[in-house]
């Protein structure tokens, strides 16, 4: 304050501030509390007076208002400066009388950049607020419709079933097939009448004993028959989960396969495991491959890396027909070059390999280790009890596979060659295991849980 001056007094009654002197004249802000944009005390706007001296005052007016919807466009949320003339006593500023002087000059392009800061510093904030949260609640939309409501699910030829409505499943079983190879005369074919008379018994007697889910494991090269399946499951009412790829082994892939190109092949995959199978309407729920007894050749590697990338895309899980542990492990390594989750891969017929440390280490990465001859010789059956529960202590439980391999309508042979029933596992293997010392929960996780998670469409992941 200057030689006993009196303050500018404005037009609220609120608390008057005193502006330090800046350095230079026509500072647009010094920094000082006085030309703060806001003012300390609730809903009071700050707007700074200028003059052509050295001295700068501040007065607190009401609230600016603004409609509902936000701030109106405007030329300026700051006036252009005011002047304060001398008090007529001498030096110093009077009460607030305007001088005769011309007004200072305004300076458009710094008044603008003034009220877009101040348009930010007030309307922008919730601006980007709502924006955030219109992302939020579209991320939250985007993320019901991609994980259905009810969890995981699997894909049988009765269309998609949540797991929490599917309970027993029978991992690798066989209804239609045909080991003539794909040139013999009438390969895959065989009257559907016939079929159904004799594999239907089969499986209403499996349904019996409570089985929801038969997975039928044959593919292109062993005959696969999808209208014949879809046809026994809707007599049935068993679901049947049925698959795509190739069996690449001895001379069982058809020409066409062999000859298509790895892109062709990926292709054909997610085609039939997300628009449907040959024009039936049904889905290929899983991805079945094989190959040589003790050897990893060219062309089962060109199918095995194909369905990788299928299953990649689609989240469906491989299962493949190996009888050696070598060619399992070479299998998974080939699969982690593929940037493919080894809980995607299921080892059929690992039953036939007598070293169990391979077992171990392939559960320990992922892998789920099929026992799948269960039934076919009796006399075995004490041996893959012991193998399940050496699994089971070294702490993989989760991650076996039971099933029988079981049924087998053959074309070409009278009444489809000689059936073997799906029914050993739950009437006489289970009752063995109980008697083992294996609980009713592992039972249950063995016949349940780890096959429906095994072929549970995955979360997409790429």
């Amino acid at each position: 304050m200057m030689n006993g001056s009196k303050p500018f007094s404005g037009r609220s009654s609120g608390a008057e501030f005193k502006a330090e002197p800046a350095k230079t004249a026509g500072v647009l802000f010094p920094l000082t509390p006085a030309l703060s944009p806001r003012s300390p005390r609730r809903g009071r706007n700050i707007r700074p007076c200028f003059d052509n001296t050295t001295e700068v005052r501040s007065r607190v007016l009401p609230k600016r208002k603004t409609k509902k919807r936000g701030l109106q466009p405007q030329r300026s949320n700051f006036p252009a400066p005011c002047h304060l003339s001398p008090s007529p006593g001498g030096e110093g500023w009077g009460e607030g009388k305007r001088s005769d002087l011309p007004p200072q000059t305004h300076d458009d392009s710094r008044n603008w950049q003034t009220s877009r800061v101040y348009r930010q510093s007030r309307g922008f904030p919730h601006l980007v607020m709502k924006t955030r949260l219109c992302v939020v609640f579209l991320l939250l939309v985007v993320t019901s419709c991609a994980v259905p409501r009810h969890g995981r699910l699997l894909q049988t030829t009765d269309g998609p079933v949540g797991l929490s409505r599917i309970g027993l499943v029978l991992p690798h079983e066989h209804i239609f097939t045909d080991l003539r190879g794909p040139d013999a005369p009438g390969y895959g074919q065989a009257d559907a009448n016939d079929v159904v008379r004799v594999m239907k018994p089969l499986l209403e007697e499996v349904k019996a004993q409570g089985v929801d889910v038969l997975v039928e494991c044959t593919t292109i090269g062993v005959g696969r028959n999808v209208s014949v399946l879809a046809r026994l499951a809707k007599e049935t009412g068993l679901r049947i989960v049925v698959p795509t790829g190739v069996y690449g082994r001895a001379n069982f892939a058809p020409k066409a396969y062999k000859e298509m190109k790895e892109h062709e092949l990926t292709r054909w995959m997610i085609k039939e495991i997300r628009e449907g199978i040959e024009g039936t309407g049904v889905k290929a729920g899983f991805i079945k491959i094989a190959s040589s007894e003790k050897e990893l050749k060219p062309l089962e590697q060109k199918f095995l890396r194909t369905a990788a990338r299928a299953a990649r895309e689609t989240g469906v899980v491989i299962a493949s027909h190996t009888t050696s542990g070598d060619v399992a492990v070479l299998q998974a390594d080939i699969l982690e070059e593929e940037h493919l989750p080894l809980d995607r891969f299921i080892w059929v017929h690992s039953q036939a390999e007598p070293d169990l440390r391979i077992h171990k280490q392939l559960a320990a990465r992922g892998v789920y280790i099929e026992i799948d001859s269960i039934g076919g010789s009796p006399k075995d059956d004490e041996k893959l009890i012991a193998t399940i529960k050496e699994l089971i202590a070294t702490g993989h439980r989760n991650r076996i596979l039971l099933s029988q391999d079981a049924g087998w309508y053959n074309p070409g042979q009278a009444n489809g060659g000689q059936q073997r029933p799906y029914t050993y596992l739950l009437g006489t293997f289970v009752p063995k295991l109980r008697a083992s010392g294996l609980d009713a929960e592992t039972i249950r996780i063995l016949t349940v849980e780890n096959p429906r998670r095994a072929f549970a469409l995955a979360p997409w992941r790429k």
